[in-house]
């Protein structure tokens, strides 16, 4: 990337490496996945220019799946934005290099809105909630070790629906 990427040596400098997609966006606000299906809620599910219209400037991470496969749902479960990429229907995913331009022009070219944005929940937040849901699921019997996240999955999803604040996390918590 140094050799070919032309100027972004502060950038490639500054990158930092994470072992897993947790840590990585555990500090950030709103988590974006590009994927082509809707993930537990369709209700999170925008196209970039509908979510480059409304996103807040706020730390973000774009997550990008693989170009052979979709997000898996792990990935989708972090995300507050599902965000599409228009296309055609007969060719509906686009290469991770076309993906990421586009994505970068839309959010250039759209200026967020101006609306000052909250203290709001990050990734790391919600995650640490969606443990603690789980855990309460499982300790009350409601849900077994080891059966599918089902439960668990709707109600993290209904959590980020509700964009909650750091202070409203921390009282469900």
């Amino acid at each position: 990337a140094g050799v070919t990427a032309r100027n972004a040596s502060p950038i490639l400098d500054a990158a930092t490496f994470h072992d897993d997609l947790d840590d990585a966006v555990a500090d950030v606000v709103d988590v974006v996945g590009l994927a082509l299906r809707a993930g537990p809620s369709p209700a999170r599910c925008v196209s970039l220019p509908e979510w480059a219209a409304r996103r807040a400037e706020v730390p973000t991470a774009l997550v990008f799946g693989p170009e052979d496969d979709d997000l898996r749902h792990e990935h989708l479960d972090l995300c507050r934005w599902i965000v599409r990429i228009p296309t055609r229907a007969a060719y509906p995913s686009l290469n991770l290099a076309q993906s990421v331009l586009v994505t970068l022009y839309e959010i250039a070219r759209t200026p967020p809105p101006s609306t000052p944005p909250t203290d709001r929940s990050t990734a790391g937040d919600l995650a640490q909630l969606d443990r603690l849901v789980r855990e309460t699921m499982e300790a009350s019997g409601f849900t077994r070790p080891g059966s599918p996240a089902t439960a668990a999955r709707t109600v993290g999803t209904l959590l980020r629906l509700l964009d909650l604040d750091r202070s409203e996390t921390a009282a469900l918590m």
